[in-house]
């Protein structure tokens, strides 16, 4: 079985590094975290990126950082890695905009559990979007 490098950037270090501990006990599945998006553009696992979860606010507190749609447009030339975005809310706006850039999938982060995470890495690789 190949093995698939799944990324995690969100700037909450308990949720990702959480998700990340799990993801890993998967069978074919290596998980990265990251706080920030320039963070992971300077990691050696961007290219090799198999599955992108990304907070949608992630730029809030730190208007020299990357945001989620300089994300997007920088994997818009690769749409075979698929971008689920992660988020406190609900914005139609934002929900909108995400998917006409090419996000993949939006999850809310006060609906999920780790097994719904699990559940989205899953049906990616079942569904050989992977």
């Amino acid at each position: 079985m190949k093995t698939i490098t799944v990324n995690i950037i969100d700037k909450d270090r308990f949720l990702s590094t959480t998700v990340h501990d799990k993801l890993n006990k998967i069978k074919g599945v290596k998980a990265q975290c990251y706080q920030t998006i320039n963070e992971f553009l300077n990691s050696k696992y961007t290219k090799q990126s198999n599955l992108i979860f990304v907070d949608i606010h992630i730029h809030k507190n730190n208007y020299h950082e990357l945001n989620a749609w300089d994300l997007l447009s920088h994997f818009s030339q690769d749409p075979n890695t698929p971008i689920v975005l992660l988020a406190n809310d609900y914005d139609t706006e934002l929900v909108t905009k995400s998917l006409n850039m090419g996000a993949n999938d939006y999850i809310l982060k006060s609906n999920y559990t780790i097994k719904l995470i699990e559940f989205t890495v899953k049906k990616y690789l079942l569904t050989n979007k992977i």
